[in-house]
């Protein structure tokens, strides 16, 4: 099984703006992540994150309403809207659990900062995808929270995804 974070980032190292606004994040680069969670029919998110989505109507806009999604919560009271293809899960270990006995191979991490963290620093992510954006954020909720950890990564490949937004892909090797 592999585990992938995918995220898009603004230059500094943000994933939203303050009052988690995404509205900064290209048509482009949501077409390149929408397609990567097409293609691997699950993501796992952070109950933020699963909140602004639906807000923003991400799920039926992007075609994601049928793909395998498992929200991290602690939260055992929280509700999901009516989709059928939505499980909770309070620990990251839960999630992977949920997905992994549903036979994916390939389970994708999309965010937010805790949700990452929280992944990152139990060393459960493989492979990080993160499209950088060409923006900066001074108010916002960063790509992972600031807390104790340390991880090396090696570059696997760098992609210009549009005139102005590039691609990252990392393989963590400890």
């Amino acid at each position: 099984m592999k585990v992938i974070l995918y995220m898009a980032m603004s230059v500094n190292g943000m994933i939203t703006k303050d009052r988690d606004d995404t509205d900064w994040v290209s048509d482009i680069e949501w077409k390149n992540f929408s397609g990567m969670i097409r293609k691997n029919r699950n993501m796992i998110i952070g109950r933020r994150t699963y909140d602004i989505m639906m807000q923003n109507n991400e799920f039926k806009r992007s075609n994601l309403d049928e793909v395998e999604t498992v929200v991290l919560t602690n939260n055992v009271k929280f509700k999901i809207h009516d989709m059928k293809h939505v499980r909770l899960a309070q620990t990251p270990e839960d999630a992977l659990e949920i997905l992994k006995s549903r036979g994916f191979q390939t389970i994708m991490i999309c965010g937010g900062g805790g949700a990452n963290t929280s992944f990152i620093k139990k060393g459960l992510v493989d492979e990080l995808y993160i499209d950088i954006e060409p923006y900066l954020i001074g108010k916002g909720i960063p790509l992972f929270r600031p807390e104790v950890f340390n991880v090396k990564l090696m570059l696997v490949e760098t992609k210009k995804i549009s005139k102005n937004t590039l691609q990252l892909h990392y393989k963590i090797i400890e």
